[in-house]
């Protein structure tokens, strides 16, 4: 089991972000109408950190903590970055949040 779970991290922090198919993973708990790339850096020497924005609109809180805890089994290396804003439009939630994605540099 163990060799799996190293095997599928190896594999998660080779990928490239694909902010199609974030979109769509995020589509089960929110509404992206926004996604922007906004900076990326060397992390702790072996890593590439690159912080994406996105603004999107959910119906409850309760959607946002869906995402947080789903987003572990996800493919990528993501880290929801805190503070998230939240701000209540008519029947909706405006959200917004900053991720950050983990790759192994070059």
């Amino acid at each position: 089991i163990e060799k799996n779970i190293n095997k599928k991290l190896l594999n998660a922090f080779k990928r490239e972000f694909d902010e199609k198919n974030f979109k769509l993973f995020a589509s089960n708990y929110m509404k992206i109408y926004s996604l922007k790339k906004k900076e990326s850096s060397k992390f702790k020497k072996d890593f590439i950190k690159t912080i994406y924005v996105a603004k999107s609109t959910i119906k409850t809180p309760n959607n946002f903590y869906n995402f947080i805890d789903d987003i572990k089994n996800y493919k990528y290396i993501l880290r929801v970055y805190f503070p998230v804003e939240f701000i209540k439009h008519n029947k909706e939630i405006n959200l917004t949040l900053k991720i950050e994605h983990y790759k192994l540099a070059p």
